[in-house]
């Protein structure tokens, strides 16, 4: 379970892909510009809307991720909309692997010294567990395994999250995770400054916590 994000108790997987609690105290909000920006996005080169983190969109959208940089964990909070049905009332399958391919790449990008789009995910070994219901909102949470080289290997369970208190239980699992991304790779060919930006750690004004934001925030 996630007890909060900001300097908490979170479920990490161990070396057999099962979950146990670790105490972390960096747990970062992740903000990239172009996912809230929508105006700024379209004057910078974007030619549409993000498959997973459009504020907008009715397919799958992540609605938070949050990443710990001393465990290299990650962990987000999705939403399966409408745009995602395949069998009546169920999500496409392909709706949960855009998921997981989304959370392989994004926390190589914050694990490389590169920047935001720094890596690309190139493998995407996904476990379909449990159908999804539209309309449910569920937890992803992972890790790197292992970094070599320029090699990035990524665990994800996406699951609900489990219960807490009385109501404790084990988390129901509807997917797991076992990707590889390439630290360090450009694939957009754009030379500017917003393919240039780097990682910033600041205090939220209003919520008081840590978010990690691209430097883009303070570009024009």
């Amino acid at each position: 379970h996630t007890n909060g994000h900001d300097g908490s108790t979170t479920n990490s997987g161990n070396e057999n892909g099962n979950t146990q609690s670790v105490v972390t105290s960096d747990w970062t909000e992740v903000r990239l510009r172009e996912w809230e920006d929508l105006k700024w996005r379209d004057s910078n080169g974007w030619q549409g809307r993000d498959l997973c983190h459009n504020p907008q969109g009715l397919g799958v959208r992540i609605l938070h991720y949050y990443y710990a940089s001393s465990s290299k964990e990650m962990a987000g909070v999705v939403w399966f909309g409408p745009h995602a049905e395949s069998h009546r009332g169920l999500c496409h399958g392909g709706a949960m692997t855009s998921l997981m391919d989304d959370f392989c790449g994004h926390l190589a990008f914050l694990h490389s010294d590169g920047g935001p789009w720094s890596g690309a995910t190139v493998q995407v070994n996904v476990s379909l567990k449990k159908p999804v219901k539209v309309g449910s909102t569920l937890r992803i949470i992972g890790r790197i395994d292992k970094h070599e080289g320029r090699k990035i290997y990524v665990h994800a369970t996406l699951d609900d999250g489990g219960g807490e208190g009385i109501n404790e239980k084990a988390p129901v699992v509807y997917a797991t995770l076992d990707g590889l991304s390439i630290d360090g790779v450009k694939m957009s060919h754009h030379e500017d400054p917003v393919s240039n930006r780097t990682w910033e750690v600041e205090v939220c004004e209003r919520s008081g916590r840590l978010q990690r934001r691209d430097s883009g925030w303070k570009l024009e």
